[in-house]
């Protein structure tokens, strides 16, 4: 069975702007108790004799409780509909500015010999959590320019060192200098900015991994979700169809009765015919319905994946034309593997009616296989179109029985549902990735079976084109890429 792959998808923009304007609330109540804290530090020092100037100090917290206010204001009135970025922007003003007045507090302090430094820590871990990495960096280089730059500020004299007494040294207080050996200035400033980056680089390495883990849950979600779907729907749809199918073939026969009745020339052959296509688009949709919830087993045969898609090809060829879409094949050679091949050219065939669907004219629709792993594991096919596109928000949707984003009467909404199951009961994968005006790429992985005949393993695969035809309507194939079936 072939491996999932490692989501590496970023989490929506819906649930991180969601979590953003919950954790700039988090934001706004934890300063309130940071606030508490620096004013009960002070008075705290100033009354063991440890802080000397405190006004300072306080004005640096009342200055924190005005920002603090008009971020819990802003927040109030403009939390529903703040886009990402200013939310983004919002959190990145906070720290930026939570990091200035630590560093003022520090320098009126003791600068470097006090203990709350390690506070920087703390910022630089919030702000990796929640923020973009360039953001996060930013803060890292801000944190590290203002302290390390206060701190040598003070060693060479440029600013005068605001001491801390803890009551340890018997000598007056104007004879407690701030004189520490340059190698010292050295190692506290190069540890301080280590520790800064490294935060950054530990914390960001867990976030990445619990966005993918989240990705994948949701993924996995709604893989449940769509599968319990489809068993309602097979229930559904199988009594459905029966009922309906029945009496619909009546009337088709009923149809061709009276179109045999009437003159060729006669007005009422136009009704007849927009009669018979009709219901026979009703049938092809309840056929569909019957092949989406019977649970028949697969004939499986050997099969060359080449040969189906030709053939699917040719099956397009005059769609593709009518709308000047040129259409395209690059075929490696591939080994024979066992698959249905009514059931899978079906779903090759619904892939590539959508493609077409897709294109505008002059819009190009191109097929390749390949081998996939080191030894190889299955074949991989991709379908890409230069078309349209799907937006963003219905990329979700589109295995979804009876979703469809194509005008009322055009799309049933059951291609890609009945595609992705029949690539799935052959053991594979179907992902699909759009972006709006740039196309979409439909790709199958349908892995060799252990007890099944594969390519050799290490087989040598060499890139050489072999035979181009240009058939009518635009069709371009190329085969290329020759491997040795085992056994050959």
């Amino acid at each position: 069975m072939m491996k999932d792959e490692e989501v590496t998808r970023e989490p929506d923009a819906d649930v991180l702007n969601a979590y953003l304007a919950d954790r700039l609330v988090w934001l706004i109540r934890l300063r309130w108790l940071a606030i508490a804290g620096i004013f009960l530090a002070v008075t705290l020092g100033l009354w063991i004799g440890a802080v000397v100037g405190p006004e300072r100090l306080f004005a640096v917290a009342a200055i924190m409780v005005l920002y603090n206010l008009g971020f819990a204001a802003w927040a109030r009135r403009a939390l529903g509909p703040v886009s990402l970025d200013r939310l983004e922007g919002a959190v990145f003003l906070q720290m930026g500015l939570d990091i200035t007045a630590l560093t003022v507090l520090l320098h009126y302090s003791g600068g470097a010999e006090n203990p709350f430094g390690m506070l920087f820590t703390f910022h630089i871990a919030i702000g990796a959590m929640l923020l973009p990495l360039r953001m996060t960096l930013a803060l890292g280089t801000a944190a590290s320019v203002l302290h390390g730059g206060t701190v040598l500020a003070e060693f060479f004299q440029v600013l005068p060192h605001h001491f801390l007494r803890f009551g340890i040294s018997t000598r007056p207080v104007p004879e407690m200098a701030h004189h520490y050996p340059p190698l010292w200035i050295f190692g506290y400033l190069a540890t301080f900015i280590l520790t800064l980056f490294g935060v950054i680089y530990f914390v960001r390495s867990i976030t990445v991994r619990y966005h993918k883990a989240e990705a994948l849950r949701r993924a996995r979600e709604q893989v449940a979700q769509s599968r319990e779907r489809m068993a309602r729907i097979g229930e559904i749809s199988a009594g459905v169809a029966h009922t309906v199918r029945n009496p619909l073939h009546g009337l088709l026969n009923c149809v061709d009765i009276l179109k045999r009745k009437v003159p060729p020339q006669d007005a009422a052959q136009e009704i007849l015919d927009l009669m018979s296509e009709g219901l026979t688009r009703i049938d092809t949709v309840t056929q569909r319905l019957l092949r989406l919830s019977r649970d028949e087993p697969l004939q499986k045969t050997a099969t060359d994946l080449n040969d189906l898609v030709r053939e699917a090809f040719h099956f397009i060829d005059v769609k593709a034309g009518k709308k000047s879409v040129r259409v395209a094949l690059d075929l490696a050679d591939l080994p024979p593997v066992r698959v249905d091949p009514n059931r899978l050219s079906e779903a090759i065939l619904n892939v590539l009616h959508n493609a077409v669907d897709a294109c505008r004219p002059t819009d190009a629709v191109t097929v390749r296989t390949r081998l996939y792993g080191v030894p190889a594991q299955g074949i991989r096919m991709e379908v890409e179109d230069s078309g349209e596109g799907i937006p963003k928000q219905h990329l979700g949707q589109v295995f979804d029985p009876f979703f469809t984003s194509k005008p009322i009467g055009e799309g049933t909404g059951l291609g890609l549902s009945i595609t992705k199951r029949v690539i799935e009961e052959h053991g594979g994968k179907v992902t699909l990735e759009s972006e709006v005006g740039n196309g979409t790429l439909v790709t199958f992985f349908l892995p060799f079976q252990a007890s099944e005949e594969g390519p050799e393993a290490g087989g040598e695969i060499r890139n050489e084109r072999i035979s181009q035809r240009t058939p009518a309507r635009g069709v371009v194939a190329r085969d290329s890429v020759r491997v040795r079936p085992l056994g050959s």
